[in-house]
C-alpha cells in the first residue's frame, strides 16, 4: 500500500514525470522494429536448414528468442502506458492541493508545502472584524480526499510495472489470482454484441487491460464495446507501428526502382516483368498515399489547433482503400454524438483525411456554440471500403452492405461504452455514404435517434418508415434530408426513373405523385417529399462537378447550420 505524503506530491515534478513514458514509448518502438526485422530473418532459417535434429534445436531457440523480443516490445509498451496514466494522474492531483493550498492562503492559513504543516489564519480582532476562513475540517478533508486518489493511482501503477517486470531473481511476477490475456481471449470478442463486449472489458483488471493494449492493440483497437479512451490508446500504437511498416516498404520499393533505373543498360526481360508484376510504381503511390493519410490523422492527434477539442483514434488499418475512425471530443463524455459516412472516393490519403477532420470539427465547433453546456462529440467514420469510381462502383449497392454491419455494430457500441444519461446519437451520410447509412438502417437496426441524409443518390429504401431506428416512435419525424438545387448527385438517376422520363416525353400519362417520386442510382431520392422526411435548405450552389456536392460544410452554408441543430436536437430552428 502507497503511503504517499502531501508534501511528496507537491515535490513532484510534472516535467519530469512527463518525460518517463516518452523514453520507454521510443524503446517499445525500438524492440518493436527489432521483433519485425527478426521475424522476418527467422522464417528464412527453416528454409534452408530443416533436416536433422540440431536443425530442429536450432529452430526452437530462434522461436523462443522471438517470444522473448515481442514479451520485452510488450512490457515495454506497459510500462509506457502505465507512465503516462501515472504522469497525467499526479500532475492534476498536484495542481488540485495547490489550488486548495492558494484559496486556504487567501483565508489566512499558513501551509509549508516541505512538511505539510498547516498554521491556522489569526484570530480576527477589533469590533465587528471578520475574516472569511475555510473551516479546518474542510481543509482536512479536501487534502485527505486528494492523498487518497493519489495513493490509489500510486498502487495501480505499482501493479501494473509488477506484472511486466521481473522481480531481483528475474521471476516475473503476477497479482495473486489474476492472469495476463492471451491472444485468443481477446479475439474472441470480434463480432460480439458490444454489450457483452464492454462486461467483457470490465471484468478485466486494470493490468489485464493494460496488457491486452500493449500486447494485441490491433485487435482492442478495432473492439466495439471498449471505451473510447482504451481504444484511442490501442490505436495511436497502431497508427505508429502501421505508418512504419509501410514507410519501410515504400523505401525499400524506391530503392528497388532507382537500382533498376541505374543500371546503365536496358532492362532485360525478366526485370521488366518484375516490374509489372509486383506493379512496383504503382504500389509506390499508394503507399505515399496512405502514408500521407496516416499522418493527417497524427497530426490532427497531436497538434490540435488552438480551440480544437481533443482527438480520439478509434480505428485504423491501411487494408483495401485504408480505414479510419477519429472522434472529435470523446464520445463516451458527450451529451450530443454524431457520426459522419463519407461517401465515393474516400480514401486513407492526406487530401480526404483532412476533408473529413475538417467537417467534423466544424459541426462540434458549431454544436458546442449552440448548446455550450452539453458536451458534443463528432465522429469521422470512415469505417468501410467506400466506393473508388462512380461508374460501375457508386452504382453498385455491394459497398453499402458491406458496410452495414460495421456501422450498426459501431453506433451500438458507442451506447454501451456511454458514461451517464443517454446520449443523442446522430448519423450523418454524405453522398454514398447516405446509401450506407440506409442500407444499415434497413437490414437491421441502426442505434441511433436521427438520421440525416445529405446530397444522396439513394439509400436503398422506398420510404422514412422503411428505416429502422430511434425509439420505436415515428421515424419520418427524425429523418432529414438535403440536395442543393445545383449538385450535380441530382442527375444521378436509376434506371426506372430513367424510363419514366423516356415515357413522359413520349406522352405517356403520368401522375403528380409519378413525377415526385424521383428514383436516383441508388434508390429513391431522400431529399424528395414523397420519400416522408424532413427537407432542410441548404445554398443552391454555383459552378459545377463536385464543386456543390461538397460546399454543404463550408463556411456560411445553411446546411451546415442546419446539421448542427440537429446534431444538438433543436429541431424547432431547422429551416
Amino acid at each position: 500500500m502507497s503511503d504517499l505524503t502531501l508534501p511528496q506530491l507537491l515535490a513532484l515534478d510534472p516535467e519530469a514525470l512527463h518525460t518517463l513514458p516518452s523514453g520507454w514509448g521510443a524503446v517499445a518502438g525500438v524492440l518493436s522494429e527489432g521483433a519485425t526485422d527478426y521475424g522476418h530473418v527467422a522464417r528464412q532459417v527453416p528454409q534452408a536448414w530443416s533436416d536433422g535434429p540440431a536443425a530442429s534445436a536450432a529452430n526452437g531457440k530462434l522461436l523462443l528468442l522471438g517470444e522473448d523480443l515481442q514479451a520485452a516490445h510488450t512490457a515495454a509498451r506497459v510500462l509506457s502506458m502505465a507512465l503516462e496514466d501515472y504522469a497525467h494522474g499526479m500532475t492534476s492531483l498536484r495542481r488540485r492541493a495547490l489550488e486548495v493550498i492558494y484559496d486556504a492562503e487567501d483565508s489566512g492559513y499558513g501551509i509549508d508545502q516541505t512538511t505539510g504543516t498547516i498554521t491556522p489564519p489569526e484570530a480576527p480582532t477589533g469590533p465587528g472584524a471578520r475574516r472569511p476562513v475555510i473551516p479546518v475540517r474542510s481543509l482536512l478533508e479536501s487534502f485527505a480526499a486528494i492523498i487518497t486518489e493519489a495513493r490509489a493511482l500510486d498502487d495501480t501503477t505499482a501493479r501494473k510495472i509488477t506484472t511486466v517486470t521481473p522481480d531481483e531473481h528475474g521471476v516475473l511476477q503476477r497479482p495473486p489470482g489474476t492472469a495476463l490475456l492471451d491472444r485468443a481471449s481477446v479475439a474472441a470478442q470480434r463480432g460480439r454484441d458490444p454489450k457483452a463486449v464492454n462486461d467483457w472489458w470490465r471484468s478485466l483488471t486494470p493490468e489485464q487491460r493494460g496488457y491486452a493494449i500493449a500486447a494485441y492493440p490491433e485487435l482492442v483497437g478495432w473492439l466495439d464495446g471498449v471505451p473510447a479512451d482504451a481504444r484511442d490508446q490501442a490505436n495511436r500504437i497502431n497508427l505508429r507501428t502501421q505508418h512504419d511498416l509501410l514507410v519501410a516498404e515504400r523505401d525499400a520499393l524506391a530503392a528497388k526502382l532507382d537500382r533498376l533505373n541505374n543500371l546503365g543498360r536496358p532492362l532485360t526481360p525478366d526485370e521488366r516483368n518484375e516490374l509489372q508484376r509486383d506493379n512496383t510504381t504503382g504500389r509506390l503511390a499508394e503507399l505515399n498515399r496512405k502514408i500521407g493519410g496516416l499522418e493527417a490523422i497524427g497530426d490532427r492527434l497531436d497538434k490540435p489547433q488552438p480551440g480544437q477539442p481533443p482527438a480520439y483514434l478509434l480505428g485504423v488499418s491501411p487494408d483495401g482503400s485504408g480505414r479510419a475512425i477519429v472522434a472529435v471530443g470523446n464520445p463516451d463524455a458527450a451529451g450530443n454524438i454524431a457520426t459522419y459516412v463519407a461517401g465515393t472516393f474516400t480514401y486513407l490519403d492526406s487530401e480526404h483525411i483532412h476533408d473529413g477532420l475538417d467537417r467534423s470539427d466544424k459541426m462540434a465547433s458549431d454544436a458546442a456554440f449552440l448548446a455550450p453546456d452539453t458536451p458534443t462529440s463528432v465522429i469521422m467514420w470512415f469505417g468501410y471500403d467506400a466506393p473508388q469510381s462512380i461508374a460501375p462502383e457508386a452504382m453498385q449497392d455491394g459497398w453499402a452492405d458491406h458496410a452495414a454491419g460495421d456501422l450498426r455494430r459501431f453506433e451500438d457500441g458507442l451506447r454501451a461504452t456511454h458514461d451517464g444519461p443517454r446520449a443523442h446519437q446522430t448519423i450523418i451520410g454524405h453522398s454514398y455514404g447516405t446509401t450506407a447509412v440506409g442500407h444499415a438502417a434497413t437490414s437491421g437496426y441502426l442505434n441511433a435517434d436521427d438520421i440525416v441524409f445529405v446530397a444522396s443518390p439513394g439509400v436503398g429504401a422506398d420510404h422514412a418508415s422503411d428505416l429502422h431506428f430511434g425509439d420505436g416512435g415515428d421515424p419520418s419525424a427524425h429523418v432529414w434530408a438535403t440536395t442543393a438545387a445545383h449538385d450535380v448527385i441530382g442527375a444521378a438517376e436509376g434506371p426506372g426513373q430513367i424510363l419514366h422520363d423516356i415515357g413522359r416525353a413520349m406522352g405517356a400519362p403520368t401522375s403528380t405523385d409519378d413525377v415526385n417520386n424521383q428514383h436516383l442510382i441508388n434508390g429513391r431520392n431522400p431529399a424528395n417529399p414523397t420519400f416522408g422526411g424532413r427537407i432542410f435548405t441548404s445554398a443552391p450552389g454555383t459552378g459545377s462537378g463536385s464543386d456543390v456536392h461538397n460546399a454543404y460544410w463550408h463556411d456560411g452554408s445553411p446546411a451546415r447550420d442546419n446539421l448542427g441543430r440537429i446534431i444538438v436536437g433543436k429541431y424547432g430552428e431547422v429551416r
